[in-house]
Parts: structure tokens; sequence; C-alpha cells
């Protein structure tokens, strides 16, 4: 679940909840070495706000996702990392979306 809390009125359009897990490898050729990313999952939820959001009120949102049993879980050795986030983003009408990232931790 994710809260926000309005600290003015203002227009709203969505609420956003993302989880997504990105694995970066290191990869050496020689004395020279590359980062490469790639993501290995992710999923979207989207809420529709009510158009204003009054000062102290709060909207909430709650999401189930469903991670694949055969996804890598979170681990980092010193050429391979995997990391699973949820980033919850406010999609405001005006203005830039404010986005908060949550790193979390997928076990085996």
């Amino acid at each position: 679940a994710v809260r926000y809390t309005a600290g003015r009125t203002q227009r709203v359009e969505e609420l956003v909840l993302r989880v997504e897990a990105r694995e970066t490898v290191t990869v050496r050729s020689g004395s020279l070495s590359n980062l490469c990313h790639h993501t290995l999952f992710e999923m979207e939820r989207t809420k529709k706000l009510p158009e204003i959001l009054h000062a102290g009120n709060t909207q909430e949102m709650r999401a189930s996702i469903s991670i694949p049993s055969d996804i890598k879980h979170t681990y980092a050795v010193s050429y391979n990392i995997v990391e699973w986030r949820l980033m919850a983003r406010l999609v405001p009408s005006r203005g830039a979306p404010v986005e908060r990232v949550y790193p979390f931790v997928v076990l085996p």
C-alpha cells in the first residue's frame, strides 16, 4: 500500500505503482570493463485520482503483484547485481511528477 498526503491543494491525475528487478553485470575485456543493465521484471499499476486533492487529504493505493518463481532473487557479487525496487509516482496535472523509490529484497 502506498499513501500520499497533499501538502497543498492541487490537481492530480494518477498515482502509479511500479515494481521492477534490474540486473547489472560487469563485463571485462582485457583492462576495460563495462556495466550492462538489463530489466528482468517489471509491472505497473495505475489509479486515476479525483481531479482535486485538497491539502491534508490522503489518497491510498493497494496493489497485488505476483513475482514469477523462476525470476532471479536479490543478490550481489563482484560482477553481478540483481536489485528489486518499488516506485511510487504521483502525476499532477501541472508540474513534474513526484516519485519515491523503495528498494526491497526478494529471497530465493
